[in-house]
């Protein structure tokens, strides 16, 4: 009889934790993204800041799919988590009638992590 119970409770704990999603997490630094599409979109006075940038190398369809995982984004600069989000939006643009995925919005907590993170992609 307990091995039939330590058997259900093993079942029962790998049914719950196969059930839970992974966080995807993606870590940044400048060398990733165009450093002069970089910015913050939103003035100081807006409770959640938005970010804004171009990744370099990626096409329109790894972007829209980095995007649809909702990841956790880690901003790093010489192996150091200068900040993170578990927010982002996809930024488009549209040119000759065509939308393209160009890159992520990150959404931050308060302004001044915005900035930092502004600043530590643009490479300063």
């Amino acid at each position: 009889m307990k091995t039939a119970g330590a058997t259900l409770l093993t079942l029962f704990t790998a049914f719950c934790l196969s059930g839970q999603i992974q966080a995807v997490r993606i870590i940044l630094t400048s060398k990733d993204v165009d450093t002069n599409s970089v910015r913050v979109i939103t003035s100081p006075n807006i409770p959640t800041p938005n970010l804004v940038f171009k990744y370099v190398g990626k096409t329109s369809e790894e972007i829209k799919a980095i995007g649809q995982e909702r990841p956790q984004v880690q901003v790093m600069k010489n192996g150091i988590i200068v900040a993170e989000t578990g927010r982002v939006s996809l930024w488009h643009e549209i040119k000759k009638g065509q939308t393209n995925c160009v890159g992520l919005v990150l959404i931050f907590d308060n302004y001044d992590q915005a900035k930092l993170v502004e600043k530590t992609l643009r490479g300063n």
